[in-house]
């Protein structure tokens, strides 16, 4: 039963039903794809609630966020500036709550929307939104929704139908058939003393003005249905059983029905704070501090900006934004800095709040990654493909083209793809990147795609490895020395392509590219070799960059060195005692006289 007002408490009552609170707002102008099932989306706020939507059911689909659509009702109070609004797509079930910036338990509250009905597929009927009692869970348990207006299928269109309570079927009554199209809906709660008599009114597309003296429906049943303690939020519910397809944009709570429509007074403009939404800091290393810098604006304030975060890792420079700050010209540049002590994506949320000015939420994510250990190119080159790798100081060997180079260490070499202009002797710091399988080289040679390197230094010498024709290969794509090579017989002076070199029962090809300067030399009997191995397709080679790269020369006949004497490559060569000048093929001995 309830309680027996003295006239006192009435008159109290009477009081606080004339004194017009706006207890809810909401203009559904978030940019996330649905309103709260998605990560991305909570906490949304809308004017009122700051805390957001929490879905209280879940089912086959979601309530969606059409960014593009913006309805209006002329004479509604509305917010212009916003676009978007919440839609309900047909045989999707989804129930989701937002809590009243305060309970309201006496006197009349109006729930208002402005609603465009597309779509009822089948026989489909079921309630689009109602008041929930008190904020308990925001009141999952529906058993205690009041005030629900219904849509039915009905011929061409549809019908709208209104319950107190949990009336269905035959216990509702509905509205004569109504076009689809956009219509202003407001539904009526009022706390009457006795029991099972509060009332509660539907009217369909009001005027601005004074409230009709009759409503467009009331509740068939309502004198058979508990009455409400007290309402503290709003519930919307996408119903798969209703299949109605339709928008909701600009629903708002009131306690007075002048407060549903636009004043014919001139107003002030309204205060805002402008703010990305998103702000993402990417890879954050563990416990190492990285800042980032973001705008915030104001527009006609009237108090400072005040700044919340929402986890102690997430620390901003300031929590009070000044009116000149924020309204400078490019305004306030605040300085968030992150120090994650957990590995894994992270989202938190920063929230700004002036007065008068709609709350602004900030989600400020990232992902929380260990500490990089650098590993040598030996170490690398056990990976897995598909690894991400980090490398100590490495050395550039060999640019093959714009993108693709070999690199080594102390430990070995392996070829990378990167974008840069790096050249031989350049030596890369913090060269991080994937592992993956080249195609273009045999026996599944590892190679690096670089997300990242800096040049720390150039001209940087590099010790190669000495080895033998019989190993060579394992070396790949290392620089690489072999001692004591012999040369074919048969060839005279060097070409651009390959030569055979060999060292006891091994051999290998020794290549030439076009432009090297030891084209046109003599080719000696032995020699020491220096050069980069690399595995084209199916041959085995030892790529060499000058002349220098062929040493300890011992020429085909006599012993002694082969020099590079002038610009003519006139060599001096010791045979059988006699010095002996080469030049363009042809020898002279020391007085210039031909042989």
């Amino acid at each position: 039963m309830k309680k027996i007002f003295t006239f006192l408490c009435a008159a109290l009552m009477t009081l606080s039903a004339v004194q017009a609170e706006v207890l809810f707002t909401e203009h559904f102008a978030q940019t996330t794809e649905t309103l709260a099932t998605n990560t991305d989306a909570l906490p949304y706020s809308g004017e009122i609630a700051a805390t957001g939507w929490t879905n209280i059911m879940g089912g086959s689909g979601d309530i969606y966020m059409n960014t593009s659509s913006d309805l209006t009702y002329t004479g509604y109070k509305s917010k212009k500036d916003d676009t978007g609004s919440a839609e309900f797509k047909a045989s999707y079930g989804r129930r989701v709550a937002a809590a009243l910036s305060k309970e309201v338990n006496s006197g009349s509250v109006f729930m208002a929307g402005i609603v465009k009905i597309t779509a009822v597929e089948g026989s489909g009927k079921d309630y689009i939104w109602s008041f929930g009692v008190g904020t308990s869970g925001l009141n999952s348990a529906t058993s205690k929704h009041y005030a629900r207006p219904f849509v039915q299928a009905s011929g061409s269109g549809f019908k709208l139908g209104l319950a107190k309570l949990n009336e269905v079927g035959s216990s509702i009554d509905y509205s004569d058939e109504l076009a689809f199209g956009t219509y202003l809906i407001v539904t009526e709660y009022t706390w009457v003393e006795g029991d099972q008599n509060d009332e509660v009114k539907l009217y369909i597309n009001p005027t601005k003005g004074d409230k009709p003296a009759t409503a467009a429906l009331t509740p068939k049943v309502a004198s058979t249905k508990a009455d409400a303690a007290s309402f503290g939020s709003v519930i919307l519910y996408s119903s798969s059983s209703s299949k109605a397809a339709c928008l909701i944009d600009e629903l708002k709570v009131v306690t007075s029905w002048a407060e549903l429509w636009e004043s014919d007074e001139p107003v002030d403009p309204t205060p805002a704070i402008i703010v990305d939404n998103v702000v993402d800091f990417g890879k954050v290393t563990l416990n190492e501090t990285v800042e980032k810098k973001i705008t915030v604006k104001g527009e006609n304030l009237i108090s400072a900006i005040g700044v919340q975060s929402g986890n102690h890792q997430l620390v901003v420079s300031t929590e009070s934004i000044s009116k000149a700050e924020a309204e400078a010209e490019g305004g306030y540049e605040l300085t968030l800095t992150v120090t994650p002590d957990q590995v894994g994506d992270k989202a938190y949320n920063l929230l700004f709040s002036a007065e008068n000015a709609d709350y602004k939420v900030v989600s400020v994510k990232w992902n929380a990654v260990e500490p990089v250990v650098k590993k040598s190119i030996a170490e690398a080159k056990a990976l897995a493909a598909e690894t991400e790798v980090a490398l100590n100081d490495v050395v550039v060997i060999r640019v093959i083209d714009d993108y693709d180079y070999s690199v080594q260490d102390a430990t070995g070499a392996i070829n990378i793809v990167a974008i840069g202009s790096w050249q031989v002797g350049d030596k890369i710091s913090d060269l991080t990147g994937i592992t993956m399988v080249s195609d273009d080289y045999i026996e599944g040679f590892n190679t690096i795609y670089c997300f990242s390197g800096t040049v720390a230094a150039s001209g940087v010498a590099v010790e190669p490895f000495a080895v033998s024709l019989s190993d060579f290969t394992k070396y790949g794509p290392a620089l690489v020395k072999v001692e004591g090579v012999s040369f074919p017989s048969d060839k005279e002076t060097f070409e651009a392509g390959g030569i055979t070199i060999s060292q006891d029962a091994a051999s290998a090809n020794l290549q030439i590219l076009t432009g090297c300067d030891i084209i046109g030399e003599e080719v000696p009997s032995t020699a020491d070799v220096k050069g980069v191995v690399c595995h084209p397709y199916l041959s085995d080679n030892i790529v060499i960059s000058s002349s220098a790269d062929v040493y300890n020369r011992v020429p085909k006949s006599g012993t002694g060195i082969i020099n590079t004497v002038d610009g003519n490559k006139a060599r001096k060569v010791i045979r059988d005692g006699q010095l002996v000048i080469v030049r363009e093929g042809k020898e002279f001995n020391v007085i210039g006289t031909q042989l």
